[in-house]
């Protein structure tokens, strides 16, 4: 998939792909089928959902960060440890501003764990596409928990 293919998939979504997540969030028992009308009908997009969802329960976040990962098709990864050179990669402020985490380094590609999804699709995806052209290395994303 090249750049701009891998950014487009981070981007917001619309009510298809809004009911698309809400598939995935019924069949990894998120939420429950009769609730889905209710969410179908308040909000527009997945990180909307995503981010309500979050702040009704907290606790969920696992569930909901891998239903996430599910959605777009990306890994869902337990960050354990950090090599200190792969997390220089990247400046402390965009790690902040994103909760972007680079953790791991192959060649020509380096892995990024993006905690808050919404952050990220609400952000300047831009970020991504610039941090490909300066290093000159393809990025993949994987998502994670903030804990």
């Amino acid at each position: 998939m090249d750049t701009e293919a891998r950014i487009k998939s981070l981007a917001p979504t619309n009510n298809h792909q809004t009911d698309d997540f809400i598939a995935v969030l019924v069949k990894r028992g998120v939420v429950k089928e009769e609730d889905t009308a209710g969410l179908r009908e308040k909000y527009v997009m997945a990180e909307d959902i995503f981010d309500a969802l979050l702040k009704l329960d907290p606790s969920s976040e696992e569930k909901l960060v891998k239903a996430y990962a599910d959605y777009r098709r990306a890994d869902y990864i337990e960050l354990k440890q950090v090599d200190a050179s792969v997390l220089a990669m990247m400046p402390r402020s965009i790690e902040r501003q994103y909760q972007i985490v680079p953790y791991e380094l192959d060649k020509r590609t380096v892995k990024l764990a993006v905690a808050n999804p919404v952050r990220l699709a609400r952000g300047n995806l831009a970020v991504i596409k610039e941090m490909e052209r300066k290093s000159g290395l393809v990025i993949e994303i994987s998502y994670t928990t903030s804990g």
